[in-house]
């Protein structure tokens, strides 16, 4: 019984991990990269002159990195709210996913800060 209650969890955990994942893969990636980097030809067309980092500083000609100190020093509400709300050229996800959805891809994020 034990075994199967554990399994059973752990199965979750890994859907709920791979369905963030895909989120990110149809939401996030084409903008951030498929590793959070930001260095992709739609990344660099929509922040060519308008992106700023965390703290206010122009971000250059790419999206600011997942890694970058800035981003890495926001708070998980903080960046739940950037991913709900938008930010600059980054469109609101808030009616398009669910709060739990949301809270999933800002954890994949931080997997993301990992790598």
């Amino acid at each position: 019984m034990v075994l199967c209650v554990a399994l059973s969890l752990a199965t979750v955990a890994l859907a709920a991990a791979n369905t963030a994942a895909d989120i990110y893969g149809a939401r996030c990636a084409e903008c951030h990269g498929v590793d959070g980097n930001g260095n992709t030809a739609t990344g660099k067309t929509k922040c060519a002159s308008t992106c700023h980092t965390a703290d206010g500083k122009p971000a250059g000609k790419a999206m600011p990195r997942f890694n970058a100190p800035e981003i890495l020093r926001m708070s998980d509400a903080q960046l739940i709210a950037v991913i709900r709300d938008g930010k600059e050229k980054m469109p609101a996800f808030g009616s398009k996913l669910s709060a739990a959805d949301t809270e999933a891809l800002a954890k994949y994020v931080r997997v993301l800060q990992k790598k």
